[in-house]
């Protein structure tokens, strides 16, 4: 796949603002933004294989977990469907 139809979500949120669902809003608008108006075919996301919150944020978004492996990160991936 060209890498021009591809990108990686990142994210950093204070832990003051998190459980409030600004992540998740935020990760949505992005997605959005990626597959509609970029075009892009594939979203990926790294998070410490133990960080619950961030494993939420992404499966609230559809993203399904892959079994690739980086050692100790989990890396999801979200597809364009359309």
């Amino acid at each position: 796949m060209p890498e021009e139809c591809k990108m990686d979500l990142g994210y950093t949120l204070n832990p003051e603002f998190h459980n409030k669902g600004y992540m998740t809003e935020a990760s949505a608008r992005v997605i959005s933004f990626a597959f509609n108006t970029m075009k892009l075919k594939t979203i990926e996301a790294y998070t410490h294989k133990d960080n619950k919150g961030s494993i939420r944020i992404l499966l609230r978004n559809n993203f399904r977990l892959t079994d690739r492996e980086m050692e100790d990160r989990a890396i999801f991936v979200l597809t364009n469907e359309k």
